[in-house]
């Protein structure tokens, strides 16, 4: 499977009414990895002290960061199968950077892990996913 151009993987994001409503950015792009930057807004905060980004806003860009992770395999964004997130720290108002992994491809189900990072260098969260891998084919099977 060839690897999209970034700037294609962009062009599905800004597609997205969702992911573009977060303002994901594209960065960097491998066969078994993708690079989130966003810029967490003050409307994302929660209602506890200190302020931190909402675990639900989290957990989405977690699940795009895990899902376009496939690209390299299976060509194209695919269904989320079962998504599980770890909250280690609050993650501040501001820069965010998602890294998701491809642990494991497979022609029906994928998995794939990822982690946000906030401003000051620190793993916020984690997750790890099953994606239906097989949604990428023509047929669907």
């Amino acid at each position: 499977m060839a690897l999209p151009e970034l700037e294609v993987v962009q062009g599905w994001i800004d597609d997205s009414p969702y992911n573009s409503w977060l303002g994901i950015r594209v960065t960097d792009l491998t066969a078994t990895t993708v690079t989130f930057e966003v810029d967490a807004r003050p409307e994302w905060r929660t209602t506890v002290e200190p302020p931190a980004v909402h675990g639900g806003i989290l957990a989405a860009l977690l699940d795009a960061a895990a899902d376009f992770s496939l690209i390299g395999t299976v060509g194209k964004p695919v269904p989320t199968i079962d998504l599980s997130v770890n909250y280690l720290r609050g993650a501040a108002i501001g820069p965010i950077r998602v890294v998701g992994r491809l642990i494991k491809p497979g022609s029906q189900i994928a998995t794939a892990e990822a982690e946000a990072v906030d401003a000051s260098g620190k793993v916020v969260a984690i997750a790890r996913g099953t994606f239906l891998a097989s949604a990428a084919r023509s047929d669907g099977t």
